[in-house]
């Protein structure tokens, strides 16, 4: 008696069945979180701008040998941050200057009276080749400047003219005490600005 192999009994849709699913293989396998790579923008840097640095003026003296007339157009004294700011505005150029500290009291120029100013001395501010007459000889100022003057400052008191010839035009601020300031000329229009440290 002969035996039928077992194969014979693998019927054909079965094995379309068992062909099919050989041929899918395994499901393709998904990476873990883990494994995927990830890339992160680290956060931008915060830089905070420092703070401009405050600039103690030091000078007791200071001139110049500008060589252009200066006439006089307006003079000004205020308060400015860490400074008291005078302020010499001039219609044609910045003249020369001779700046330095003085005792009191002050005398004006030429008659060398004494002229009265607040203040324990002075910074005497002689503007070479300046005057507040146009022409010599006039009769009256080119410009109304007054004589003397004060602001909202705390270390100058008060600012007068003490003279006006022969082309220098002299100028004394009263001050609390001696104390440093720099010495800056602008254009548009011409000025010769002092700052007073407080």
């Amino acid at each position: 008696m002969s035996r039928t192999p077992s194969f014979a009994l693998i019927t054909p849709p079965l094995i379309t069945l068992l062909l099919v699913a050989g041929c899918a293989g395994a499901p393709p396998s998904t990476p873990s979180p883990s494994a995927v790579p990830t890339t992160t923008t680290p956060p931008a840097a915060t830089t905070t701008a420092p703070a401009p640095p405050t600039v103690v003026p030091t000078a007791t003296e200071a001139s110049s040998d500008a060589g252009g007339f200066g006439l006089l157009s307006a003079v000004r004294v205020a308060g400015q941050g860490a400074t008291d700011r005078i302020v010499f505005e001039f219609a044609e150029a910045v003249p020369g200057y001779r700046i330095s500290y003085v005792d009191l009291p002050v005398t004006s120029d030429p008659a060398g009276e004494e002229v009265p100013l607040a203040g324990s001395a002075a910074l005497q501010i002689s503007l070479i080749g300046s005057s507040a007459y146009r022409e010599v000889g006039d009769a009256e100022p080119a410009f109304p400047v007054p004589r003397r003057l004060s602001g909202d400052t705390s270390q100058v008191t008060e600012l007068v003219n003490l003279g006006d010839f022969e082309r220098v035009l002299v100028w004394a601020a009263g001050v609390r005490e001696r104390t440093g300031f720099t010495v800056t000329t602008l254009d548009a229009p011409p000025r010769l600005v002092i700052d007073v440290a407080r």
